[in-house]
């Protein structure tokens, strides 16, 4: 078994808008419309990433800047790019960012039933908060309100 190409990570562009759509249909109930996807990736009150691999994009995730907190979005990876470290690479990006812009905490929400996804957020320093009740639309199910500070994910060295 060959080891996956090296994996690059960059800011989002609005030629990559497709490609996020596109894995997006594939990961949520309900994806963003490709107005929402434009303004996270043009927004300079956002910031977005996409992860690249033999320049395909393989996953991406984004933050959205609120008061005193960094906010993740989203995130998601194709499904042939899963379990391959894409979404800690994003989850380190992110919160590395996060840091360098002066946040100390970033947050997200997370459907309760979404155990993958709560296991990686775990990995990288983030604990629930509360639970909003009904939040996702499409079936009512709650979201678990995640919390984490910049210099806690285990997975940056010397918590950079």
């Amino acid at each position: 078994m060959s080891a996956a190409p090296p994996l690059t990570l960059r800011r989002a562009a609005i030629r990559d808008v497709r490609d996020i759509q596109s894995i997006d249909r594939d990961s949520y109930p309900t994806p963003w419309s490709k107005e929402l996807t434009v303004a996270q990736v043009t927004d300079p009150a956002r910031m977005h990433l996409v992860a690249e691999r033999s320049n395909v994009v393989v996953g991406h995730g984004g933050l959205i800047f609120l008061g005193d907190q960094a906010h993740i979005a989203t995130i998601a990876v194709g499904f042939g790019a899963r379990r391959q470290g894409v979404a800690d690479a994003l989850m380190v990006a992110l919160i590395t960012h996060a840091g360098e812009q002066g946040f100390e905490e970033v947050t997200l929400e997370v459907r309760a039933s979404n155990q993958p996804a709560i296991n990686l957020y775990d990995r990288h320093g983030f604990a629930v908060l509360g639970r909003r009740p009904g939040y996702y639309a499409d079936n009512g199910e709650d979201a678990l309100i995640m919390t984490t500070t910049t210099g806690s994910d285990p997975f940056r060295p010397n918590g950079v």
